[in-house]
C-alpha cells in the first residue's frame, strides 16, 4: 500500500503536466529545436511566446514552422462576430480611420496608399455579405477562420473570413466569398 501512493502521486503529477501542454503551440526553429509554448503574437518580424509566464520574442527568420493548438470556443466566436459587425458599422460610416481599426496591418498594406479609398469603400459596401450564417470556426494561434454562408447582392454565397490577432485584438485580414 505504501508503494502505491508515490506511484499514484507521480502519475497524477505527470497527467497534470501533460495536460498543461495540450493547448500549447509547437514552434519548430530552423536550428531543429522545438519550443512548446503559447504564441501570443506572430507577424512578419517576430513571434512572441509565453514560456512559464514570461513573454519571449523570437526573430521570425529563426522560425521554421508553427503547429498551432486548437483553442476555439463559443466566446471566441462571439468576439470574432462582434469584430465583423463593428467593421460593417465602420464601413457604413465611410470613415477610413474607423475602418482601419478593424483591419490587419497586412490588409491595410495590401490596400496601399494608391487606392482611391472612397471608391474602395463603395465597392466593399456594395459587395458586403448580409445575414451571415456561421458553419464552423477555427482558431489556431493568432489566426482565426470563420466558414459561413450568406447573401451577396441577393444571391446565396459561401465564404471564409480570416482574422489575425494583432496587439491583442482580432482584426480582419481578408475575406473570400463565392456565389453558389
Amino acid at each position: 500500500m505504501v508503494s502505491r501512493v508515490p506511484l499514484i502521486f507521480l502519475t497524477n503529477v505527470f497527467l497534470l503536466l501533460s495536460a498543461a501542454h495540450l493547448d500549447a503551440d509547437i514552434i519548430q526553429l530552423k536550428s531543429g529545436k522545438k519550443i512548446e509554448a503559447n504564441v501570443v503574437e506572430s507577424n512578419d518580424r517576430v513571434v512572441k511566446v509565453n514560456i512559464q509566464g514570461a513573454v519571449v520574442s523570437l526573430d521570425r527568420s529563426q522560425v521554421h514552422s508553427i503547429d498551432w493548438a486548437d483553442r476555439s470556443d463559443e466566446n471566441d466566436l462571439k468576439t470574432l462576430m462582434t469584430t465583423f459587425h463593428d467593421y460593417k458599422s465602420a464601413l457604413d460610416s465611410g470613415n477610413w480611420q474607423k475602418i482601419t481599426t478593424y483591419l490587419s496591418s497586412r490588409a491595410i498594406q495590401e490596400i496601399g496608399a494608391q487606392t482611391n479609398r472612397n471608391d474602395l469603400i463603395a465597392q466593399v459596401q456594395k459587395n458586403f455579405p448580409h445575414r451571415i450564417n456561421v458553419i464552423k470556426h477555427n482558431i489556431k494561434g493568432s489566426e482565426a477562420l470563420i466558414f459561413a454562408t450568406s447573401k451577396l447582392q441577393g444571391q446565396a454565397a459561401q465564404g471564409i473570413i480570416v482574422f489575425r490577432k494583432e496587439w491583442g485584438k482580432w482584426r480582419i485580414d481578408r475575406e473570400m466569398w463565392k456565389a453558389l
